[in-house]
């Protein structure tokens, strides 16, 4: 049988009865008369180890040589303004039914139970993330959960100066902008926009976040880089 799509089993965690997930150790009921906490001895030296440096963090999100990973990545739509020659073919992609990718109120679902694990950054991206209709108000409303620190953007720039304002207003703190070339003419080639060498209108977000106090990077300086 074919592996389930990974939207599904979220799908189904979001949806599903168990809120909880703090803990990978194996739950167990005590017999009576025992502690209600399963004994060191019948724990695995991993486990041991996690019980003991990982706490107050997670340990479902401390991996097995204890790095605790506080930082998630959640992709708002598959869907882009751009053909860049690197990474789909001129005439697009197939898409994914609407029906069967995450809800926004399951978006912040999602995030709502890894900031409760103790991720304190979260990074939006896409496809192009700035195309979707409610990325400001996902944007505020992440901004209210309580504990989380960072809200990033990965984005690549053509909408930015448009949404900067209203971004930084509802909460964004982070903004990394994928950045090819500063050519005009080979950024026409690379993104496949015929006649578009619009590329400071294109990328005006850029200073204008520095102005507006975010942290703002582009390519390689952020790890995000795109070939040239």
């Amino acid at each position: 049988m074919a592996a389930r799509p990974a939207f599904g089993i979220v799908r189904q965690l979001l949806r599903s009865n168990a809120r909880g997930c703090s803990s990978g150790a194996p739950v167990t009921q005590p017999r009576p008369g025992e502690p209600s906490r399963p004994t060191r001895e019948g724990l695995s030296l991993r486990l041991q180890f996690l019980q003991e440096h990982a706490a107050p963090f997670s340990a479902f999100l401390t991996d097995s040589f204890g790095r605790q990973h506080s930082y998630l990545r959640i992709s708002l739509t598959e869907k882009c303004n751009l053909r860049c020659q690197y990474c789909m073919p001129e005439e697009g992609v197939p898409l994914t039914p609407k029906a069967d990718l995450l809800t926004t109120e399951e978006i912040l679902t999602l995030a709502r139970l890894f900031v409760k694990e103790g991720v304190d950054k979260i990074r939006l991206t896409g496809g192009e993330p700035l195309i979707r209709p409610d990325v400001v108000d996902i944007v505020a409303r992440l901004h209210g959960l309580e504990g989380l620190r960072t809200i990033g953007l990965t984005t690549n720039g053509i909408n930015l100066a448009r949404l900067l304002p209203r971004l930084q207003q509802a909460g964004l703190n982070a903004v990394n902008i994928s950045l090819d070339t500063l050519v005009p003419a080979k950024f026409e080639f690379i993104v496949r926009r015929k006649g578009d060498r619009r590329l400071p209108q294109g990328y005006g977000g850029y200073p204008q976040s520095h102005r507006a106090g975010l942290q703002a990077c582009e390519g390689e300086l952020c790890g995000d880089a795109r070939p040239e």
